[in-house]
């Protein structure tokens, strides 16, 4: 409410100005009496018009955004619809001016800025795509403000996993693992083909793959690694259900491969987090079970989906 009481005061006492206007200006000197209504006057309307809107964008910020809105969406709304309804509201105000006030046409005012427009979108076709593609991401939600997503380079070594922070009118913020903030312009990310690991069901699967000495017991490697899964699960990060399991793959020179996959929470864990505690546990396993030997563990890259 504290957000509210500077503009409605604000208000309040441009109107009371207002209905004092006639004695406000009999104060002034008899040559300067006709002006000083008429500015006065036309002044404290238009400040009227424009306190109103900061108290209707103040008014929509508590009631909307910071209530129904987190209460419906669980989230932070994102910041490119703050910024068009408050846009929208303050252009009814300065047509309500226009109107009003000055007591002259709007639609001369909308042809000029029509016009205007026509040639600032030949000037900045790509900060208007921006926001175009801004708005089409809003529309669509690939993703939300907390999601983490990966955006998918031409290469797999361009992949980048990274956590939402902000939707901009022209860009997205993200945040990666190792606390570094990526700035996409929205037109890129239309064009981009994007993992979201959280959307409508936050599990994840993790595939880890391994490679070992075919020479190995297969229940035995088995047993081993779905016992390091099961002691990392915590069941709110590593997740218990659905169980994890292992299978085999290709035998190739290398040796023999294996898929361990386990489960995990976007909520809480990064794809790679999650990957950096399988590993881990399944390390600390192979070690105990002694196969981690020079004819062994041979592992090789692993990836999430």
């Amino acid at each position: 409410m504290k957000r509210l009481l500077f503009p409605v005061l604000t208000l309040a006492t441009l109107v009371g100005l207002l209905l004092f206007s006639e004695g406000i200006a009999a104060q002034f000197s008899e040559n300067l009496e006709t002006v000083a209504k008429i500015y006065l006057r036309y002044g404290l309307q238009a400040a009227i018009w424009l306190s109103g809107a900061h108290v209707v964008t103040r008014l929509i910020e508590v009631v909307l955004w910071d209530r129904i809105s987190k209460r419906l969406l669980a989230k932070e709304p994102p910041r490119i619809f703050k910024d068009i309804v408050t846009l929208l509201v303050y252009a009814v105000a300065i047509s309500g001016i226009v109107a009003t006030v000055l007591d002259r046409s709007i639609t001369g005012l909308w042809a000029t800025s029509g016009i205007f427009g026509l040639v600032a979108g030949f000037a900045l076709k790509d900060m208007i795509l921006d926001v175009a593609c801004g708005v089409a991401l809003q529309m669509e939600k690939p993703f939300a403000i907390g999601d983490w997503i990966e955006i998918q380079g031409n290469r797999p070594e361009n992949h980048v996993v990274a956590c939402v922070t902000q939707i901009n009118w022209r860009t997205t913020r993200f945040k990666t693992t190792s606390k570094n903030i990526v700035v996409v312009p929205n037109r890129k990310l239309c064009d981009a083909t994007i993992t979201n690991f959280r959307a409508e069901d936050p599990t994840c699967r993790a595939d880890i793959l391994l490679v070992f000495d075919p020479l190995l017991p297969h229940h035995e490697v088995s047993e081993v690694l779905l016992d390091a899964m099961r002691k990392v699960a915590d069941g709110e990060k590593i997740l218990h259900k659905p169980i994890p399991e292992v299978r085999l793959g290709d035998c190739t020179l290398a040796g023999q491969a294996y898929e361990a996959r386990f489960f995990f929470s976007s909520m809480h864990l990064s794809p790679g987090m999650a990957k950096d505690l399988g590993m881990q546990a399944i390390m600390k396993s192979l070690r105990t079970a002694g196969l981690q030997t020079i004819h062994g563990l041979l592992p090789i890259a692993a990836q999430a989906r």
